[in-house]
């Protein structure tokens, strides 16, 4: 495997995938809405009646007088009918009626506007990075972050997330220098993606995403994958 080559075939890669973040794109390119108001999460308990922590993610936008709404919410699983049985609730107490429901990616999805066949066209167009912004490690990082010395590998391409705060993709390309360096590099990995988990016992997507971690040995490289799409990151790695 060439792995300078990697980065450029992988590292800005889109699927077709809703993206909350696309939501003001969405609703200005459909022009089916007129001055929808925000409602946040210190809003969720005394004005729509949501516990926060049921969601991990969120927009709602609500306009009263035009009976208008774009609702999109990412309940936590076992919360699921209860999220959706508020949200109609809230829907039902501001006349906000005949809207479509829309169950898509793990959203709970309601709009209410002047177009909703656009709209819905423009969620199922949204796209979505599969690695967000990620650094590259070089070797006295990748010692720092995963304890890895490089007196156990023979080349390695490392990226981590570039806000490890709020994110968790990356990917780890590793050659081991024999089997002994297999078989330690592989429980130093299993020891950082435990950490991983741990880290993200209270973000149910990030955790998620951690869960569904690929890989592989290929080639005589370990291969870690955690993305928004890693079958087409694997895919596209190998080509």
């Amino acid at each position: 495997m060439d792995l300078s080559v990697i980065p450029e075939k992988i590292d800005h890669l889109t699927t077709v995938k809703f993206d909350i973040d696309d939501v003001p794109n969405i609703i200005s390119s459909s022009e089916a809405f007129t001055s929808l108001k925000d409602y946040y999460e210190y809003d969720f308990r005394d004005v729509i009646g949501l516990n926060p922590t049921y969601v991990t993610s969120y927009v709602i936008k609500v306009n009263k007088s035009k009976k208008q709404a774009f609702i999109a919410v990412k309940p936590v699983d076992k919360y699921y009918d209860e999220v959706k049985n508020t949200l109609d609730k809230f829907l039902k107490e501001n006349d906000v009626k005949n809207y479509q429901y829309l169950e898509y990616q793990g959203y709970q999805i309601y709009i209410k506007s002047s177009n909703d066949t656009a709209v819905v066209s423009k969620i199922k167009q949204s796209q979505q990075r599969v690695f967000n912004i990620m650094k590259d490690l070089k070797k006295e990082d990748i010692e720092k972050e995963l304890k890895i010395s490089d007196s156990d590998y023979e080349e390695a391409l490392v990226k981590i997330p570039m806000v490890v705060k709020s994110d968790t993709c990356g990917y780890i390309i590793i050659k081991p220098k024999n089997q002994g360096s297999k078989e330690k590099i592989k429980n130093l990995m299993d020891d950082y993606y435990k950490g991983l988990e741990a880290k993200w016992q209270n973000n149910e997507e990030n955790r998620k995403l951690v869960q569904n971690k690929y890989f592989e040995e290929y080639k005589g490289y370990l291969i870690y994958i955690v993305s928004h799409d890693n079958n087409l990151a694997i895919q596209l790695l190998k080509s």
